[in-house]
């Protein structure tokens, strides 16, 4: 992407009240340089248990599916409702083969691993890992607190290369390994067994599915997805998102509300460019439009309900930009890039 000349660049993003519009321009430019607009699919609402919030999901597969909430207890989905687990971990990773695995960073630090039959964590594991990804019972990978990638060996952790600034993992069904680096301005990276390999696009964090279907979240919280060689923006925010090998894909809406992507839908939920949605009629948390008439912009709140976000400036009006899928407020006659 080519950054427009300062006098033409878009005057108001998604959040204009707080931060200036080349600061915005250069968050599109970073962000979403990478992103393509693509088929977004539908995201279907999972009622989660009464006066619980999730901060994290965890999906091997269609019929494991993990939630994590901010206590700290696990939670299984049945396919109709949420079960709690015992104990209390940090973060969880699931795996295809049902095994579910999980770090806890009290001190010390473990590494732990659910035994269903018993509804309990067994925790004689080598620790010391912040957080694991897991393709099955046999093959885990860690990180460790100084941001080292380690792979489980038998009973001891093996040490593959200083991560510098890798702050986060995730392994998919087929063995593949990506990160996300919050030190490094949001560095997406793939591992190819001897090092990290850059990738286009910048994330906060990622969930690998597989080779060809990784999902990414950048740092206005948008959904990008990987297609095995470019980054797509999906159209909505979310604050967490987990992908599995067999295409299934979860998500995490601010309010810690659970959301189940159907890949199946090729129905956007924004709205076009140039034409807006009416106040308080439905729409997909958390995504964005230009108002009636193109004056302002509408955000649609936790509850699916769109809300007016404010009055573009004077001799601007709202064009809504299919690319990143996000309104802006632009003068007369622009044109993006």
């Amino acid at each position: 992407m080519v950054l427009v000349p300062p006098k033409q660049r878009p005057l108001l993003m998604k959040h204009p009240s707080t931060l200036p519009a080349l600061f915005l321009s250069c968050l599109l430019a970073t962000d979403m340089a990478t992103a393509q607009s693509a088929s977004v699919g539908t995201w279907s609402k999972v009622a989660t248990p009464q006066g619980v919030k999730f901060k994290q999901l965890a999906v091997g597969s269609a019929t494991e599916v993990w939630g994590l909430d901010t206590g700290g207890s696990p939670w299984k989905w049945t396919g109709s409702s949420w079960q709690k687990k015992a104990g209390l971990v940090s973060s969880l990773s699931a795996a295809s083969d049902g095994t579910l695995w999980a770090a806890d960073t009290s001190n010390p630090p473990r590494v732990l691993k659910f035994d269903v039959a018993s509804n309990q964590w067994t925790s004689k594991l080598p620790a010391g890992m912040k957080q694991v990804a897991v393709v099955n019972a046999t093959t885990i990978w860690g990180l460790d607190g100084s941001c080292t990638l380690n792979k489980l060996n038998g009973t001891k952790w093996e040490k593959q290369a200083k991560g510098c600034c890798v702050d986060q993992i995730s392994v998919g069904g087929d063995g593949t390994l990506m990160s996300a680096s919050t030190s490094r301005m949001g560095q997406l990276a793939r591992w190819t067994g001897s090092h990290w390999e850059n990738l286009p696009g910048r994330g906060v964090f990622v969930s690998v599915g597989d080779q060809t279907n990784a999902w990414a979240l950048n740092s206005s919280n948008r959904v990008m997805r990987w297609d095995g060689s470019a980054w797509h923006a999906m159209g909505i925010s979310l604050s967490n998102i987990s992908a599995a090998n067999d295409g299934t894909v979860w998500g995490l809406a601010s309010d810690g509300s659970a959301s189940k992507w159907d890949k199946s839908s090729r129905t956007l939920t924004v709205s076009p460019a140039n034409k807006g949605y009416a106040v308080g009629g439905s729409c997909l948390p958390v995504s964005y439009s230009c108002a009636d008439g193109n004056a302002g912009w509408l955000v649609c709140n936790a509850q699916g309900t769109w809300t007016y976000g404010g009055d573009c400036p004077p001799n601007t009006a709202c064009v809504f930009w299919q690319p990143t899928l996000s309104p802006y407020c632009v003068p007369p006659g622009f044109q993006f890039p």
